[in-house]
């Protein structure tokens, strides 16, 4: 069996070994806060996609681009020209449906209904009121 980095085809290993390195210059220009919700997806055409967790995460790093192109320019040793920061979605916040409980009326509830609809005089209230406290169970 061959080991796993004989498998890897090694333009692919070394595009990932300059996104890592490249992702260490960024983390070095960055606030420690940063550090965790920050990765590199992406190096095409001169430009750099960053993705992170939340959208409040990523307006804070669109805040230093600036700052990041000028380190990467210092110290990549690369032509990148814009940054592109993305929020990505790490997890789906699928809630349970939930079921609407059928409410049921006690029949107590039922004839205390009906004992006020004998005192209402008007006919479309009493009428509704009465339908009601049949469905008193």
């Amino acid at each position: 069996m061959k080991p796993i980095y004989q498998l890897i085809k090694p333009s692919l290993a070394q595009k990932s070994q300059k996104l890592d390195h490249l992702q260490d210059i960024l983390l070095a220009c960055l606030p420690q806060n940063c550090h965790s919700h920050l990765s590199i997806a992406n190096l095409n055409n001169k430009q750099l996609t960053l993705v992170t967790d939340s959208s409040v995460w990523a307006s804070r790093l669109r805040l230093y681009t600036n700052t990041m192109l000028d380190m990467l320019q210092q110290h990549g040793n690369t032509e990148i020209n814009r940054i592109k920061v993305r929020q990505i979605q790490t997890h789906l916040n699928i809630k349970p449906e939930i079921k609407k409980k059928q409410r049921q009326m006690s029949s107590r509830i039922g004839v205390l209904i009906s004992q006020s609809a004998s005192s209402v005089e008007d006919e479309a209230l009493k009428s509704a009121l009465l339908k009601l406290a049949k469905n008193a169970k």
